[in-house]
Protein backbone atom coordinates (compact mmCIF):
# COMPACT_ATOMS: atom_id res chain seq x y z
CA UNK A 1 0.00 0.00 0.00
CA UNK A 2 1.13 3.40 -1.20
CA UNK A 3 1.10 6.10 1.46
CA UNK A 4 -0.05 9.53 0.27
CA UNK A 5 2.53 12.25 0.60
CA UNK A 6 1.61 14.82 3.32
CA UNK A 7 -1.19 17.34 2.14
CA UNK A 8 0.70 20.36 2.36
CA UNK A 9 3.83 19.46 0.40
CA UNK A 10 3.54 20.77 -2.56
CA UNK A 11 2.03 24.14 -1.03
CA UNK A 12 5.06 24.55 1.37
CA UNK A 13 7.29 23.77 -1.48
CA UNK A 14 5.33 26.82 -3.83
CA UNK A 15 6.21 29.15 -1.15
CA UNK A 16 9.53 28.16 -0.39
CA UNK A 17 9.95 29.11 -4.19
CA UNK A 18 8.24 32.23 -4.24
CA UNK A 19 9.92 33.14 -1.21
CA UNK A 20 13.08 32.59 -1.96
CA UNK A 21 12.85 34.83 -5.00
CA UNK A 22 15.19 37.18 -5.85
CA UNK A 23 12.84 40.45 -6.54
CA UNK A 24 9.29 41.21 -7.56
CA UNK A 25 9.54 39.50 -11.18
CA UNK A 26 11.13 36.46 -9.87
CA UNK A 27 8.30 35.93 -7.16
CA UNK A 28 5.73 36.90 -9.68
CA UNK A 29 7.26 34.27 -12.00
CA UNK A 30 7.55 31.50 -9.48
CA UNK A 31 4.00 32.24 -8.48
CA UNK A 32 2.73 31.52 -11.93
CA UNK A 33 5.48 28.67 -12.27
CA UNK A 34 3.52 26.70 -9.06
CA UNK A 35 0.24 27.44 -10.59
CA UNK A 36 1.12 24.35 -13.14
CA UNK A 37 1.01 21.97 -10.11
CA UNK A 38 -2.81 22.44 -10.40
CA UNK A 39 -3.67 24.34 -13.63
CA UNK A 40 -3.46 23.43 -17.05
CA UNK A 41 -3.22 26.84 -18.30
CA UNK A 42 -3.49 30.26 -15.95
CA UNK A 43 -3.26 34.41 -16.01
CA UNK A 44 -1.53 36.03 -13.84
CA UNK A 45 -3.14 39.90 -13.60
CA UNK A 46 -1.83 42.56 -11.39
CA UNK A 47 -4.46 45.15 -9.84
CA UNK A 48 -3.79 48.99 -10.81
CA UNK A 49 -6.12 52.37 -10.15
CA UNK A 50 -7.18 51.92 -13.95
CA UNK A 51 -7.64 48.07 -13.80
CA UNK A 52 -6.19 44.55 -14.01
CA UNK A 53 -3.63 44.03 -16.30
CA UNK A 54 -2.00 40.65 -17.38
CA UNK A 55 1.50 40.13 -16.10
CA UNK A 56 2.15 36.63 -17.56
CA UNK A 57 0.62 33.42 -18.57
CA UNK A 58 0.95 29.50 -18.41
CA UNK A 59 -0.65 27.07 -21.00
CA UNK A 60 -1.29 29.62 -23.63
CA UNK A 61 1.27 27.87 -26.03
CA UNK A 62 1.73 30.72 -28.37
CA UNK A 63 -0.11 33.35 -26.92
CA UNK A 64 1.26 36.60 -25.63
CA UNK A 65 -1.30 37.68 -22.97
CA UNK A 66 1.08 39.90 -21.33
CA UNK A 67 -0.36 43.99 -21.21
CA UNK A 68 -3.92 42.38 -21.92
CA UNK A 69 -5.88 44.46 -19.29
CA UNK A 70 -9.27 44.58 -17.92
CA UNK A 71 -11.30 47.90 -16.62
CA UNK A 72 -12.93 48.00 -13.88
CA UNK A 73 -16.50 48.74 -14.57
CA UNK A 74 -19.46 49.66 -11.02
CA UNK A 75 -21.39 47.14 -10.34
CA UNK A 76 -19.89 44.03 -12.16
CA UNK A 77 -17.11 41.51 -10.72
CA UNK A 78 -14.42 43.63 -11.71
CA UNK A 79 -15.48 46.81 -10.17
CA UNK A 80 -15.93 44.66 -6.94
CA UNK A 81 -12.66 43.77 -6.85
CA UNK A 82 -11.35 47.15 -7.09
CA UNK A 83 -13.24 48.06 -4.14
CA UNK A 84 -10.82 46.06 -2.37
CA UNK A 85 -13.59 43.09 -1.20
CA UNK A 86 -11.02 39.98 -2.11
CA UNK A 87 -12.24 36.98 -4.10
CA UNK A 88 -15.04 37.76 -6.19
CA UNK A 89 -17.66 35.38 -8.16
CA UNK A 90 -16.92 37.34 -12.31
Amino acid sequence: MKVAAAPWGDLLEGLAAIDSAGGQAAALEALLAETRRYAARAVLFLTRSEGAVAWGASGWQGADVAGIGVGWSEGDGWGRLAEGRGAVML
